[in-house]
């Protein structure tokens, strides 16, 4: 979120932005807050915003607030939506949270005084999931470039993930064709993954093991490996490894 965090405000009623500005002023003083009061300046503050909160009525007199979610969401506009009405129910809520809204809040006075809160809480979510995105983007922008191969496999040898590298020291076209093949086709000698498979059991990792290895296209290669076996958060057992061609 920027330190002046921009806040679309999507609603037709002039009385009803009055008042949400107000409150979101109160709290946030230094937001800019954009007016969205129909179908052409909504499509124009999608593309044209770097935004960090959406807050929309449910009722308005060119869309449904639903509507606007769903236009938000395929516009894959990256900041959590806050939607607040007078005239929802339940069923409206259900479906909102459904396509993604991060909170709802009713209109009346009573309930308004949630609002600010909601607004800092989704603000602080939309920090969260965008450094996760950017770290995301970071880790990925190393695995694709780093000149090292790197790899992650089901126990049973099954490749679940690889790099532009591993793909060229094993032969593949490209990372998305070695996957779902089986890393055991590639060892020289079968007893060489047993064994590997063996220490990692008992060590955890394995660091800088030279072995045979055959492309695919059968001709050997001397690779120098380093691995680990861990589990993931869902339970599955998984070997991230790295190849060097030596």
């Amino acid at each position: 979120m920027h330190n002046s965090p921009t806040i679309l405000l999507v609603d037709d009623s002039r009385d009803d932005r009055e008042q949400i500005s107000r409150v979101v002023l109160k709290e946030l003083p230094n937001a800019c807050i954009t007016i969205v009061d129909g179908p052409t300046a909504l499509a124009e503050a999608i593309v044209d915003l770097d935004v960090d909160l959406v807050i929309t009525d449910y009722d308005l007199y060119w869309a449904s607030g639903l509507d606007v979610v769903r236009q938000i969401m395929d516009a894959k506009l990256d900041c959590p939506v806050l939607m607040v009405t007078g005239s929802g129910d339940e069923s409206v809520a259900v479906e909102a949270m459904k396509l993604g809204v991060f909170d709802y809040v009713l209109k009346s006075p009573s309930h308004l005084l949630r609002l600010p809160a909601a607004i800092q809480t989704a603000l602080a979510a939309g920090r969260e999931r965008r450094a996760a995105r950017d770290a995301e983007n970071r880790y990925r922008t190393l695995f694709d470039q780093i000149p090292i191969g790197l790899y992650r496999t089901r126990r049973d040898g099954t490749i679940i993930a690889a790099n532009p590298a591993l793909a060229s020291i094993r032969g593949y076209a490209s990372p998305e064709d070695a996957v779902g093949h089986s890393v055991v086709t590639h060892y020289d000698r079968p007893q060489d993954r047993e064994e590997l498979l063996r220490d990692l059991d008992n060590t955890g990792d394995i660091k800088s093991r030279l072995l045979k290895f055959r492309r695919c296209d059968k001709t050997a290669t001397w690779v120098e490996i380093s691995a680990r076996l861990h589990s993931t958060l869902d339970g599955e057992t998984v070997l991230d490894g790295a190849l060097r061609d030596v």
